[in-house]
């Protein structure tokens, strides 16, 4: 061998190890930012520390975006509505009151929510899907034991349930059976706990898992285009839905649940004419807004006396008390407080916000789609997104936005998979490069013949 070639081979082993080394410490990176999306801990003008890590790390997380389908979509989307509520904030700030600290909440909230969903596809890319859901939900624990349980809730109710329930669901990523378990588990632990709504999710989510495992003789011939399988699935799930939820209603009425939760749900069916919106009535006040004043209002904008008298309005609309304290105290006390991600959005960036809770939607329901005919639904997806559909109607986004980071990082698949082909459930996680392999399954492992996420 000549000193030429010598020299040639070192230098491409040294390239070699200089990569790999770059490639453990991306890893770490990426880790730690992870891990930072759920944790919850505030800066000043309460801006969540997590913003800061994902950022920083924006040069290497925004060249794995387009790499996903929707990826370049859903990225214009959330620019497009965050200068648009800027601007709202900016022409409204002349006749209302702007809150410089509620502007820098509210803006770092909206960036660490969509950004964060980069995050997690950076983070399927190096590591794959279980690996990045169990260090999101690790972060979401530490952050649920650093700040204890949510005003007068209990600690499961306030803060552990839907960590632990990402933590466990990551723990049995790849094995049906297990899933279906834990998944009924976790139903009845919530039922216990009074979270009545995770508890119907998470049966859902039991049945469709479930589904999945029936004998493949029953879909032979069956082959839906992506248009059809994403109709279909919303139909199913839609339908299941509505079945869970006469279920639920007809158990809680009937005591099957517990006293408490029977005199609860009675009085809030009396009251609203439905459980939801006797649990949930902030949707009335919601609408009443909309109706009144549909541009939005602008990051950081306080409600005026008229904003109070209108929601008043809506909120007796649907037979609600409105001079009980709640609306002046918590709903407008320090801002706008509706209750559910949609209204926030809604709040902050005007219908630009609305497109993109109806985009964040619509890419939930596709991801899900595209799964199951192929039968690789995992439960951790079932989960977050449909948990994900439920707040983005009845839950605020300072509770439910690392779950939405969560679902839709899992949600969109990779520009190369394809939709009729078992390449569909590929994932990125192996330690050999960048592009899917045939046979990589979610987490880089090779497909397990006769089993179902």
């Amino acid at each position: 061998m000549s000193v030429h070639q010598t020299m040639a081979r070192s230098a491409t082993g040294a390239d070699v190890l200089a990569a790999r080394h770059w490639r453990s410490a991306e890893t770490l990176l990426c880790a730690g930012t992870l891990a930072s999306l759920g944790l919850r801990v505030y800066l000043p003008s309460h801006v969540p520390l997590g913003l800061v890590p994902t950022l920083a790390t924006a040069p290497l997380w925004l060249r794995v975006v387009p790499a996903y389908r929707f990826g370049r979509l859903l990225a214009v989307l959330t620019a497009t509505a965050i200068v648009f509520g800027l601007g709202l904030s900016v022409y409204a700030s002349s006749t209302r009151t702007l809150s410089r600290q509620d502007l820098a909440s509210n803006l770092s909230f909206v960036l660490l929510t969509f950004c964060g969903a980069a995050v997690v596809l950076w983070g399927r890319r190096l590591m794959g899907s279980r690996s990045t859901a169990l260090l999101v939900a690790l972060g979401m624990l530490a952050g649920a034991a650093i700040r204890g349980p949510s005003g007068d809730l209990d600690l499961w109710k306030g803060g552990l349930a839907t960590p632990t329930i990402v933590l466990v669901l990551a723990c049995t990523y790849g094995r049906a059976h297990a899933t279906i378990v834990v998944l009924v588990a976790l139903a009845i632990v919530s039922t216990v706990f009074d979270t009545r709504a995770q508890a119907i999710v998470l049966l859902l989510c039991a049945l469709v898992v479930a589904w999945q495992r029936r004998p493949r003789s029953a879909a032979q011939g069956l082959t839906p285009t992506l248009r059809t399988s994403a109709v279909w699935t919303a139909v199913v799930l839609s339908g299941l839905g509505f079945l869970a939820y006469q279920v639920g209603t007809q158990a809680l009425v009937r005591g099957y649940l517990g006293r408490e939760a029977q005199e609860r749900s009675i009085e809030q069916i009396n009251r609203a004419g439905s459980l939801i919106l006797g649990g949930r009535p902030e949707g009335g006040a919601t609408l009443a807004l909309m109706r009144t004043h549909f541009s939005g209002y602008g990051f950081g904008i306080l409600p005026s006396n008229l904003d109070l008298v209108v929601a008043k309005q809506g909120l007796a609309s649907i037979n609600y008390d409105p001079n009980n304290g709640y609306v002046e105290r918590f709903m407008f006390g320090t801002g706008f407080e509706l209750h559910s991600v949609i209204g926030d959005l809604w709040v902050r960036m005007g219908p630009a916000g609305l497109l993109l809770v109806l985009a964040v939607a619509v890419l939930l329901v596709r991801g899900v789609a595209e799964r199951m005919p192929q039968r690789v639904a995992t439960g951790l997806l079932l989960f977050t997104a449909m948990w994900t559909s439920w707040n983005l109607l009845f839950s605020p986004l300072l509770d439910s936005g690392t779950t939405l980071t969560l679902a839709v990082g899992l949600a969109l698949l990779p520009a190369t998979a394809r939709p009729d082909s078992p390449e569909l459930c590929c994932e990125e996680g192996t330690a050999t490069g960048w592009s899917p392999g045939p046979h990589a399954d979610e987490g880089g492992a090779a497909p397990i013949r006769g089993r179902t996420p």
